[in-house]
């Protein structure tokens, strides 16, 4: 059972299941890295930080050690369009965990101290990221496929650009654009008490409304090759993708399927041809993604430098193969059960679903049950798999391509397909 109700200007939805002993309990913003200035990237991955570093009622180790005194995991996230604080709790601590969430947005303190601590977190969080290869290739990918834009650019930040931030900055930014219209509390799982979660909107002290709407529909022209050269490193970590507008809803959920017998199964095509059969990769997957103007499509693989050109060609081989012959009847078959079937599995987790249900309310502005969303999936058939096929391969010219590794924009202008050129 799904109950959805405004509750002094907060959206409140809450999903029973008796049979789940926790609860995911989530307030979440319509408000990610691409609402930032570019001259301020970071600042709300800055903001989900400092919220745990103290209210006006309670320390930053005093918030730790409430939350596990009474068995909640506490933690937080920042999108690319989406920002939230979370929790996961046995229900009997239900009002304790509200209150303590509650207080953690209403009345952060932004303390100058813990700031500066915090800044150095970030900065340490940033190191690590730009030294791992495939948060290094997509934060790339992102940027050649939205150049000067802050869809394109890295969530976390630059360092240079976090050094910059004082607490009278990113204070300011959370007033102004965290706020009760932007707002959606969640709640999954064993709810016994439906007015212990409706005090959420009452209690929060929070501007009504925020002054900054998303700038949509100014998507930049994409770059062609993005490229990170790593002289250390043997192999190269190379993805390949394009972005993808959709005019009907019905379309995600035909690319979702056209994408799961591409490359996001065992049984996928890339997956059988490149590691099973011809033995040139670890890791290969294709992938998808949607925002509220726009989507972006792209495959993924790690190869080894000398086999890069061949595993390039065959790629773009079964990519022009699918656009000429499409998916046969039993491909669809089986990408259609494999995506009803890791949906269903996803969704169990009542966080995820409570994360699933404040996006779509942030994008439809309503709520799916998990039945509907299944039969929506039943009722795609091969042929709608086809058209979206066509659409998204209909030409390779328009795909970007970024690599990280020992090798250069020459040398990838080199061996690119003529297709790809």
């Amino acid at each position: 059972m799904i109950l959805k109700e405004k509750i002094d200007g907060v959206t409140t939805i809450l999903e029973h299941r008796p049979y789940h002993p926790s609860v995911a309990l989530c307030i979440a913003f319509n408000h990610g890295s691409r609402d930032e200035p570019l001259n301020m990237n970071g600042v709300s991955h800055f903001v989900e930080h400092m919220l745990f570093k103290g209210t006006k009622n309670k320390t930053a180790k005093e918030i730790s050690y409430y939350a596990e005194s009474i068995g909640c995991i506490l933690d937080a996230f920042t999108g690319k369009e989406m920002t939230g604080i979370y929790a996961r709790f046995l229900k009997e601590f239900a009002k304790s965990v509200c209150e303590l969430l509650t207080e953690i947005v209403s009345y952060p303190l932004f303390n100058s101290q813990e700031f500066e601590k915090e800044k150095e977190v970030i900065i340490e969080e940033i190191k690590q990221s730009n030294e791992d290869d495939e948060d290094i290739l997509f934060n790339l990918f992102f940027q050649t496929l939205f150049p000067n834009s802050s869809l394109g650019m890295p969530i976390a930040g630059e360092i240079e650009t976090i050094k910059k931030f004082t607490p009278e900055i990113v204070k300011k930014f959370y007033q102004e654009n965290y706020t009760k219209d932007k707002m959606v509390v969640c709640a999954v799982g064993d709810l016994d008490n439906f007015d212990v979660y409706r005090q959420i909107g009452k209690q929060l002290f929070l501007k009504e409304k925020g002054e900054i709407e998303r700038k949509i529909n100014e998507i930049s022209q994409a770059n062609k090759i993005g490229v990170k050269r790593k002289r250390d490193l043997d192999s190269v970590h190379f993805v390949l993708g394009k972005k993808i507008f959709l005019k009907e809803e019905i379309e995600k959920y035909a690319v979702a399927i056209f994408n799961t017998s591409l490359g996001g199964s065992l049984s996928s095509r890339l997956f059988q041809r490149l590691r099973e059969d011809e033995g040139l990769v670890y890791q290969i997957s294709s992938f998808v993604d949607f925002y509220v103007d726009v989507g972006i499509f792209g495959v993924y693989f790690v190869c080894d430098k000398i086999k890069l050109e061949k595993t390039l060609n065959i790629v773009v081989e079964e990519l022009i193969k699918l656009k000429e012959k499409k998916l046969t009847q039993r491909e669809y078959e089986i990408a259609l059960n494999y995506t009803k079937g890791a949906i269903v599995i996803h969704l169990e987790n009542p966080l995820n679903r409570g994360f699933n249900l404040a996006k779509n309310e942030f994008i439809y502005g309503r709520c799916f049950s998990v039945q509907e969303i299944l039969d929506t999936y039943t009722q795609i058939r091969k042929e709608q798999v086809d058209l979206v096929t066509e659409k998204i391969l209909n030409s390779l010219k328009d795909f970007s391509v970024a690599s990280v590794g020992n090798i250069s924009e020459e040398d990838i202008s080199k061996i690119l397909p003529k297709e790809l050129q």
